[in-house]
């Protein structure tokens, strides 16, 4: 809910970063539909947004805040927003905000 909140405010850039696959209980995220089971959150979350109306540039990272690749795209970000359920992955969100000094 939240990427699709960010969208539709006409947020022009949007970096998504999740290291799971889609599962029957994801099916209240919006977007997802039975057709996704099995697909990479991120992907399945990029198509829909990039169906909305003036869609942002949207760069899925099928991985970890920790993988290099999640480390590189969210340097680059303004702000950080962590829609996790796991105090880990709070943590992880919480310590590069601070060494990125982004808001979290």
């Amino acid at each position: 809910m939240m990427a699709e909140s960010l969208a539709r405010t006409g947020l022009r850039k949007l970096v998504l970063v999740d290291p799971d696959c889609v599962e029957e209980g994801n099916f209240e995220m919006s977007g997802v539909t039975a057709g996704n089971l099995g697909e990479h959150k991120v992907v399945a979350l990029t198509d829909y947004l990039h169906a909305l109306p003036a869609a942002p540039q949207v760069t899925p990272v099928h991985g970890s805040v920790l993988d290099w690749s999640a480390l590189s795209a969210l340097k680059a970000c303004d702000v950080l927003f962590c829609c996790v359920d796991n105090p880990n992955a709070r943590s992880s969100a919480a310590l590069l905000a601070s060494l990125y000094l982004k808001p979290l």
